[in-house]
């Protein structure tokens, strides 16, 4: 089989690395692609832009691809799937109908308001004047505010004071530093608690569910600084039981899919849900029942209520670098998930799981989620890969005109690391990271600490 793979993050990194252990594929392309994916087993990398959607579509006939996988949202927001399935070609990834869950966050509202999904109670702007009157007159801290479209992970703010809003809203209104992304904006309560992501995909009826993870957004130790696309994420989380998992299907996911095909938009791809969760408010405070309990917790599910555990976001794909270690995990079965998926059938689908635990730390370029160099060259992954149990997925990062890699972007590199215990795959990370060397390398020291304190 011949795969073609949109994207040129560690995300599409992972997913290429993982298609190209199964056996039944012979060649993976990767638009446009990074320096990793360049000398990965089986994978090219092609000079297409991940939003030139047309000229993507005529890759793809022109090479007989059997299967498309679209990494990251802005293809899939264009409409990249709708335009190939016109065309008879097989694609991973919801409609760019469907993709409105992520591309607009008032579009996720009204859906997860008219189903009934637990979530921040909001308000909604167009405007300057208007938005800051709101938080005047309600005069409540902390606030998030959004920008409603797409801004690769940057266009959310927790504003403290009345000074913090008005400076975000003013540079989304007025200086426009997310474009048409800022036309609107939502502005909803603080919810307590801590994130999680959960994340299944489906066939547009089924749901195949992989693993509970949790992101870190912000760009320094202890969650400080401004949010950046990821710096780093873990599984399994303990803060997150079976119970919670089942909790979230049933209450979140279902009533989504449901919703959306009430409104004739069928959902096929990855279902991914952000989770607030803050076990402090539940009823039953047994500690042998309630939060901070481990996968091995016996909770029933009924006691759960909608307070503890509320949806913050929904994407149409998978997270970065959520899916580094969600995808490490798996050992067989990937490419089955992703056709049945495309397809609208999973079938029987025989996907095997490991039982590592699994650690992931990006490498950024110092300056970044702001202004920051590009152009350093970058050494030592060999030996880091030679800890065991790790993998380097490559980001921002290529070869240059005289072959050597160098970096291309703000986040450069994903230091994967997997082990029986978190402990384990955590130091092993760190570990291979002191391998790696480039010219203003940073990165956070505390990547899953949190797990550990829920233990």
């Amino acid at each position: 089989m011949k795969l073609l793979i949109i994207g040129n993050g560690a995300r599409e990194h992972s997913l290429a690395y993982k298609l190209s252990q199964d056996t039944r594929v012979e060649e993976i392309f990767v638009a446009p692609g990074n320096g990793g994916t360049a000398n990965e087993f089986k994978c090219k990398n092609i000079d297409i832009k991940a939003n030139d959607i047309k000229a993507l579509l005529e890759f793809a006939k022109s090479n007989s691809i059997d299967l498309t996988v679209t990494g990251g949202e802005e293809a899939l927001s264009l409409g990249i799937v709708d335009l190939f399935v016109e065309e008879g070609l097989t694609i991973f990834g919801p409609t760019k109908a469907a993709a409105e869950i992520e591309a607009s966050k008032s579009f996720a509202k009204d859906i997860m308001s008219v189903a009934s999904i637990p979530t921040a109670s909001y308000e909604q702007f167009e405007d300057y004047d208007n938005s800051v009157k709101y938080i005047e007159t309600n005069n409540t801290y902390p606030i998030v505010i959004k920008a409603d479209g797409l801004a690769a992970g940057k266009g959310v703010v927790i504003a403290y004071n009345i000074d913090e809003a008005k400076t975000f809203l003013n540079s989304i209104f007025n200086d426009k530093i997310f474009g048409v992304a800022g036309n609107k904006v939502i502005i909803e309560e603080f919810m307590k608690g801590e994130e999680a992501t959960y994340t299944a995909i489906t066939d547009g009826d089924s749901i195949y569910p992989l693993d509970i993870s949790q992101d870190h957004k912000p760009i320094f130790d202890n969650d400080t600084g401004p949010n950046t696309g990821g710096m780093g994420a873990y599984t399994p989380v303990p803060l997150v039981d079976n119970a919670t998992f089942s909790f979230v299907t049933r209450n979140v996911v279902v009533p989504m899919l449901r919703e959306l095909h009430g409104r004739g938009i069928p959902y096929r791809g990855v279902i991914y849900a952000g989770l607030m969760i803050d076990h402090s408010v539940a009823k039953d405070k047994d500690d042998s029942k309630r939060g901070g309990c481990g996968s091995n917790c016996g909770c029933a599910s009924n006691t759960i209520n909608t307070n503890e555990i509320r949806v913050v976001e929904f994407n149409a794909r998978f997270g970065d670098p959520e899916c580094q270690v969600i995808v490490s995990r798996l050992d067989t079965g990937v490419l089955d998930v992703l056709l049945g998926s495309a397809g609208g059938e999973f079938g029987d689908i025989e996907v095997k799981r490991n039982e590592n635990e699994v650690v992931t730390v990006v490498i950024a370029s110092k300056g970044y989620p702001s202004e920051y160099e590009t152009g350093h060259e970058i050494t030592g992954i060999e030996k880091a890969e030679e800890v065991e149990g790790v993998k380097v997925y490559h980001a921002g990062t290529k070869i240059d005109e005289n072959g050597k890699l160098v970096t291309a972007g703000g986040r450069v590199l994903s230091v994967t690391a997997m082990a029986i215990t978190l402990e384990e795959a955590k130091v092993k990370a760190y570990k291979a990271i002191k391998e790696i060397n480039f010219k203003d390398m940073y990165y956070r020291t505390d990547i899953s600490d949190k797990a550990f304190k829920n233990i």
